[in-house]
C-alpha cells in the first residue's frame, strides 16, 4: 500500500496540472441551433476570436434577433495573402472555363493582416488570367469585394479617413480599418542588465555588438506585422542606416521565427532577451508576466502607425453577404470598437481578455472614455507622416533580408564574429564597409517590386545574385580580403 500511494499521488497531480488549463479556462457558447455561420480568415489570436465572437453573437442578436456562429480560419499574414491569392487565381480561371462568376473560396471575410496586403495585393493587384482573344487585357479580379457603409457611420468612426499619412479606410470599399497599430521592442529586463545593455529606447540599441545571439527576429516572408516594421526602420531611420541597423540586428538574432506571436514568449522566457513585435503582443506579454520582467517599447519617431482591416472576399452573396456586412457594421459600432481597449470587466468591454489595440474610431479619442481605456493612448496625435518623397519598401524587404541575413544567416554571423573580434580600430572600419555594400542602389531596389509584378521569374533571378552577392562579401570578411 505504501508503494502505491506516492504513485496515485504523482499521478493525481499530473492529472491536475494537464486538466487545469482546460478546467478553468472561459467556457465557450455552445452556437444555438438557429445560428447562422460566418466564416473568417485572420491571423489575429485566441483571445482576439473569443471576444469577437461573443460580442458579435450578442450584437446580432440584439440588432437582427438571430444568432451568429463565427468558424474562424487561422493563420499568419503571409500565409494569408499565399492561400488567397493562389485560391482566387484558380477559382478565376475555373471561372472563365466555365463561363460564369467569381464564387467564394470558402471563407467569406478576411480580418486583419495590414493594409498594404488588403491594398496592394487584395484590391490593386489581385489576380490575372491571360485572355488570348486580347493579350494586352487579361482577365482580372480582386481578391475583395466593395461594401457600402452609410455615410454618418464612416464620418464619425473615420473623421478625414487618414492617421498621418496613411488612409485608414479604402475610398472604395473593398477594406475598412478595425485597429490601428504600431511596433516596437520587447525586451526582459533581467536579460538586458545581464548583457549589459540595459532597457532599449531604439532600433539602433539593437545593432549593439552585446546583442549577438539574444535578439529573437521574424521571418519577413511569414509575418506582415514585422515587415511593416522593417519597412518602418528604414522610412524612418533612412535607407542606408536602416539597412545597417537591420543587417546588425539580424546579425545578432538567434532565429528567425514564423510567427511573430513566437518572439514575445521566447522574450518572457528569457530564451532572448529583446525582439521585433506589434505592440498589442508586447504590451499583452507584459501583462500577462508582469511589467518588471517584460517590457515593451515604441522607438519615438521612428515608428509607423496604420491600421488593420476587414473585408468581404470576392463572390460573396445573399444572405453571407448581408451577415459580412453586419459584421462590418459591428466591428465598427461603439460595442465593437470599445471592445479593444476597454477594461476586462468594463460593462461595455471584453469579458475575459484585454485585448490592448487601438481602437480606429475617433469617437472614442475622448477624455472620459480614454479614461476607461487599458492604453490611454491616441494614435491620432502621435503619428507623423513621412518625409516627401520617402519610397515604400514593403514590396521588397523581404526578398532583400532572405539574400542579406537569412539564407546566408551563417556566413553574416562569421563575418560579424570576425568583425567583433577585431582589435584595430581602422581595419575593423574596413571590414564594417565591406559588409554594409549593398548590389543595388536606392532608386534601383524602389523600383524592383513594380518589375517582379510584370515578371515573377525576375524576382526569384535577383534574390539569387544578391544571395551570392552577400555571400561573397560575408567570406571577404572572414577570409580578410578587404
Amino acid at each position: 500500500m505504501s508503494k502505491i500511494l506516492p504513485q496515485v499521488l504523482v499521478l493525481s497531480l499530473l492529472a491536475l496540472l494537464i486538466g487545469a488549463p482546460v478546467l478553468w479556462r472561459p467556457a465557450e457558447s455552445v452556437p444555438a441551433a438557429d445560428a447562422k455561420r460566418l466564416v473568417i480568415f485572420t491571423p489575429h489570436n485566441e483571445q482576439i476570436r473569443q471576444e469577437v465572437s461573443v460580442a458579435f453573437n450578442d450584437w446580432h442578436i440584439e440588432h437582427y434577433n438571430q444568432p451568429v456562429e463565427i468558424q474562424w480560419r487561422v493563420g499568419g499574414s503571409g500565409e494569408i495573402q499565399r492561400i488567397l491569392l493562389s485560391q482566387y487565381q484558380a477559382e478565376l480561371e475555373q471561372a472563365i472555363a466555365l463561363g460564369r462568376d467569381i464564387e467564394p473560396v470558402g471563407y467569406d471575410i478576411v480580418f486583419g493582416g495590414g493594409d498594404y496586403m488588403f491594398d496592394k495585393y487584395f484590391r490593386r493587384l489581385g489576380v490575372e488570367v491571360e485572355n488570348p482573344d486580347d493579350p494586352e487585357n487579361p482577365y482580372h479580379a480582386s481578391v475583395t469585394q466593395p461594401i457600402e457603409l452609410p455615410k454618418d457611420l464612416i464620418d464619425r468612426v473615420y473623421g478625414d479617413g487618414m492617421i498621418a499619412d496613411a488612409r485608414t479606410y479604402d475610398p472604395n470599399g473593398h477594406w475598412w480599418g478595425v485597429i490601428l497599430s504600431s511596433f516596437g521592442i520587447v525586451y526582459n529586463n533581467d536579460a538586458v542588465d545581464s548583457i549589459g545593455t540595459g532597457t532599449p529606447s531604439g532600433w539602433n540599441d539593437l545593432a549593439d555588438e552585446r546583442y549577438f545571439r539574444w535578439l529573437a527576429m521574424a521571418d519577413p516572408s511569414y509575418s506582415g506585422s514585422v515587415r511593416v516594421t522593417y519597412n518602418a526602420i528604414l522610412q524612418r531611420v533612412g535607407y542606408e542606416e536602416g539597412w545597417q541597423i537591420l543587417r546588425r540586428m539580424f546579425a545578432n538574432s538567434r532565429y528567425f521565427a514564423t510567427s511573430s506571436t513566437k518572439i514575445p514568449l521566447d522574450v518572457s522566457a528569457g530564451d532572448a532577451a529583446a525582439g521585433v513585435c506589434i505592440d498589442y503582443y508586447g504590451r499583452w506579454q507584459a501583462q500577462s508576466v508582469g511589467h518588471n520582467r517584460v517590457g515593451f517599447i515604441a522607438p519615438a519617431d521612428t515608428t509607423v502607425y496604420a491600421c488593420d482591416p476587414v473585408a468581404v472576399l470576392n463572390g460573396v452573396k445573399g444572405e453571407r453577404l448581408e451577415l459580412s456586412k453586419h459584421f462590418i457594421e459591428f466591428l465598427l459600432s461603439y460595442e465593437g470598437q470599445a471592445l479593444w481597449n476597454f477594461k476586462a470587466g468594463d460593462p461595455d468591454g471584453p469579458l475575459h481578455y484585454e485585448l490592448r489595440r487601438p481602437p480606429v474610431s475617433h469617437q472614442l479619442y475622448t477624455p472620459e472614455l480614454m479614461a476607461r481605456m487599458v492604453d490611454p493612448v491616441n494614435y491620432y496625435d502621435m503619428a507623423r507622416p513621412l518625409k516627401e518623397g520617402t519610397p515604400n519598401y514593403m514590396g521588397s524587404v523581404s526578398v532583400v533580408l532572405h539574400a542579406m541575413a537569412i539564407d546566408t544567416h551563417d556566413d553574416l554571423v562569421a563575418a560579424w564574429r570576425t568583425i567583433m573580434a577585431e582589435q584595430d580600430p581602422a581595419r575593423k572600419q574596413a571590414m564594417l564597409d565591406v559588409l554594409d555594400q549593398m548590389p543595388f542602389t536606392q532608386e534601383e531596389l524602389a523600383a524592383r517590386p513594380d518589375a517582379w509584378d510584370q515578371d515573377s521569374d525576375l524576382r526569384e533571378l535577383d534574390r539569387i545574385a544578391w544571395t551570392r552577392f552577400f555571400a561573397k562579401q560575408y567570406k571577404r570578411i572572414v577570409e580578410g580580403d578587404i
